[in-house]
């Protein structure tokens, strides 16, 4: 039998390091938490590069362009994927509203960055004005009752 000093394991087999342990040990919550945290300092410094290499950049190239188009969905996936796995965490005593409340707001800041740079000229929101309004109004409890609606 061939001792583990005897034989190194190679740096591409190697088992994983303590971050391993240390993350057996944390509730899924608290590494929701530190996801989250992860993503807004991500979006935050993203926001620097964006500043930089497009909307203050003269000489921008179709690189840079591709590349904030890729960044924009990159950070909204990324941020959609921790709102989803807060909400489907759902553990008592848990708090989950703010953090999706944040992450949706940041999202849509970016969702409407990526319409302003990277949808062609003209282009028409195929989603009329009053449905947008009438979806407002439903969010904020607006509803209204139609008499000749069947239950």
């Amino acid at each position: 039998m061939t001792k583990l000093a005897e034989k190194p394991f190679p740096r591409e087999i190697a088992p994983p390091s303590h971050r391993e342990w240390l993350r057996e040990q944390e509730d899924a919550y608290s590494q929701l938490e530190t996801q989250f945290a992860a993503w807004i300092k991500d979006v935050a410094c993203s926001e620097e590069i964006f500043k930089r290499q497009v909307r203050e950049n003269p000489e921008m190239n179709d690189s840079d362009v591709r590349q904030h188009r890729m960044h924009l969905c990159r950070l909204m996936m990324a941020g959609e994927h921790v709102a989803f796995e807060f909400l489907s965490l759902n553990e008592e005593g848990k708090s989950v509203e703010n953090y999706v409340r944040l992450i949706d707001e940041k999202v849509e800041a970016l969702r409407t960055e990526f319409i302003e740079w990277h949808t062609p000229e003209g282009f028409a929101d195929p989603v009329p004005d009053s449905f947008k309004e009438g979806m407002r109004d439903a969010k904020k409890g607006k509803l209204v009752e139609f008499p000749d609606a069947k239950a």
